[in-house]
């Protein structure tokens, strides 16, 4: 398990890691999520966990290969761990 605040030190950390999913955030200072997206899915999976429920982010980051979407506060626990396994 890793932890990075921006994209470019999660590219990092997935390089280094090789982890089985990636939960990745829309808005991060430095390279933000959708910059990294395309980066990250060539290393692993990648689950969008953000606060955005803006269409176009979503549409965009689903476009560049995450495999899920979810906004914080809109799921419960159980939707979580599913949505990660499916990812």
């Amino acid at each position: 398990m890793a932890e990075a605040a921006d994209g470019r030190e999660a590219y990092e950390a997935a390089v280094h890691h090789r982890p089985d999913v990636i939960l990745l955030d829309v808005r991060m200072p430095g390279v933000d999520g959708i910059s990294a997206l395309p980066h990250l899915v060539q290393v692993a999976p990648v689950m969008m966990l953000t606060y955005s429920r803006e269409s176009d982010i979503v549409h965009e980051a689903l476009r560049l290969g995450a495999g899920g979407y979810l906004v914080h506060g809109e799921f419960t626990a159980d939707e979580l761990v599913q949505s990660v396994r499916d990812t």
